[in-house]
C-alpha cells in the first residue's frame, strides 16, 4: 500500500510481521495508517473478516540513530533459493532465535555464514556485490541477529544494501528501507 508519511517506529517486529502475514493474503487487503501531527500512532489491517490495530511507536523515542550517517557501500543481490537455503540453515544450525549471521566479503567473494555451537559453518555465497562507492571497504565482517534479517529478506525485493564504515544494513521494503545495525 502507498502511505503518505515517511517513517514510522516499528518495535516487535516479528509480532507486527506475523499479523501482516495473516492479513495480506486474504481478499480486500488494506492498510491504512493513523498519524498524528507528522507521527505514525497506529497502523490498522483490514482484510475479508479481520481487523489488526497495530500501534506504532514514535521514531523519535527509539533507542536506534536518527538518521543512517553510513554510506551504503555495496549492493548485494539475492534470489529465493538463496533465501531459502538461509531459512533452512537457521533451522539445521540453530534453534535458538539470539543467532548470529555474519555477512563477509573477503578475496573469495561476499558471503552470509553461520555457526553453530560445535563451530560448524554453513556459507552462503552470493552471486553478485556492486560496490557503489569508491571508499568502500574491501574487507568486512559483520554481525545481525538471524532471526531478523531473514523476516526482512521474505519483504525485500531482491537488494541488500550495506554500509561501509559501520555496517548497517538497508534492505528496501516498498517505498521503505528498513535498517539492522551489526552486532558490535
Amino acid at each position: 500500500p502507498e502511505f503518505e508519511f515517511e517513517s514510522i517506529g516499528l518495535t516487535r517486529l516479528n509480532l507486527f510481521l506475523s499479523r501482516l502475514n495473516m492479513t495480506k493474503e486474504r481478499a480486500n487487503f488494506t492498510a491504512t495508517a493513523n498519524v498524528n501531527g507528522n507521527v505514525v500512532t497506529q497502523l490498522v489491517l483490514k482484510a475479508k473478516g479481520l481487523k489488526i490495530d497495530y500501534r506504532a511507536s514514535n521514531p523519535s523515542q527509539l533507542r536506534a540513530p536518527k538518521a543512517v550517517r553510513d554510506v551504503m557501500a555495496n549492493a548485494v543481490t539475492y534470489d529465493e533459493e538463496q533465501l531459502r537455503s538461509l531459512t533452512q540453515a537457521f533451522r539445521a544450525m540453530s534453534q535458538n532465535k539470539e543467532s548470529c549471521v555474519t555477512l563477509v566479503r573477503s578475496d573469495s567473494g561476499i558471503f552470509f555464514e553461520l555457526s553453530d555451537d560445535n563451530n560448524d559453518t554453513f556459507q552462503l555465497e552470493f552471486k553478485s556485490c556492486e560496490q557503489l562507492s569508491d571508499d568502500a571497504p574491501a574487507f568486512f565482517a559483520h554481525r545481525y541477529p538471524i532471526a531478523k534479517v531473514i523476516k526482512l529478506l521474505k519483504l525485500g525485493g531482491g537488494t541488500m544494501l550495506v554500509g561501509g564504515e559501520k555496517g548497517i544494513l538497508n534492505i528496501p521494503i516498498g517505498k521503505f528501507d528498513s535498517y539492522i545495525l551489526p552486532i558490535q
